[in-house]
């Protein structure tokens, strides 16, 4: 009994002191904060434009011009599946990064030609939306808090 408990011991040690084991796990954190990070992005660009869809609907006028509240839901649909399929280690991913990307373009654009102080916190997340899905090198968000691997 004693051996089983010291051989435990020694394995357990050579795992929490081994430099090697160490300085990978660090590297997957890494991966991982930066994927979640981009989820993050998604997330909170998804809940501006929401934000912004609201507003400009009940404000109405040129707020509420069908090429605007295309562009805000466009915007909303693409963060939120960027941020579903990279939870899923789509193969899709780069793809949909893209096209994510380019909504957010679109609808910072839009909702910064309307000149509202109050869209300003939309026109800021799509273009740090933006910012994030061309800078992506295709790793995956953690949506669901598990890590993830690289897309293929």
């Amino acid at each position: 009994m004693k051996r089983i408990i010291f051989s435990l011991l020694v394995i357990l040690s050579f795992l929490a002191f081994n430099p090697m084991l160490n300085a990978a796990t660090a590297a997957d954190k890494a991966k991982t904060g930066a994927a979640c990070s981009h989820s993050d992005t998604c997330k909170s660009c998804q809940k501006s434009c929401e934000d912004a869809l609201k507003y400009c609907l009940s404000k109405g006028g040129k707020h509420a011009e069908k090429a605007h509240i295309d562009a805000l839901k466009d915007c909303i649909a693409m963060c939120k599946v960027s941020a579903d399929l990279g939870s899923r280690n789509s193969s899709l991913l780069p793809k949909i990064r893209e096209a994510c990307a380019e909504a957010c373009k679109k609808c910072a654009a839009s909702c910064e030609a309307l000149n509202d102080p109050k869209l300003k916190d939309c026109v800021t997340a799509c273009n740090e939306c933006e910012k994030s899905c061309t800078s992506s090198t295709g790793a995956s968000c953690c949506t669901d808090g598990k890590d993830s691997k690289k897309a293929k």
